[in-house]
């Protein structure tokens, strides 16, 4: 399967910020859905209400689902974290497997912490 990501890695040194990059990425991750599901990889914009320190870009492989949001692995962050709906505001940009590893060398995680 084609990896949408190849030609993004090979000009890396091109982008001058991490939201600069993560827009290009989302160009190519034309495959969106509204719900994850488990075993599946996803980046989309995360933007929580409560204080705490997160990744607004994170690189996910989701494990569990919830009533209130889901559960997963961020590859930004190292990190298991939970994910309510109401602090998702994009549509999930699915990514395929054979473009996880270039995802994940790439690290565009932006990290803020709500104040």
């Amino acid at each position: 399967m084609y990896n949408r990501i190849s030609s993004i890695k090979r000009n890396l040194s091109s982008f001058s910020s991490s939201d600069e990059l993560r827009r290009e990425i989302l160009n190519v991750l034309d495959e969106t859905t509204d719900r994850p599901e488990v075993g599946k990889y996803y980046t989309f914009l995360h933007m929580p209400n409560k204080r705490i320190h997160h990744d607004r870009h994170p690189l996910v492989a989701t494990t569990k689902m919830k009533d209130w949001g889901f559960s997963g692995v961020n590859f930004n962050s190292k990190k298991y974290g939970n994910y309510d709906w109401n602090s998702v505001k994009s549509k999930y940009h699915s990514i395929r497997q054979n473009e996880l590893s270039d995802l994940v060398e790439m690290r565009f995680g932006k990290y803020y912490l709500n104040r």
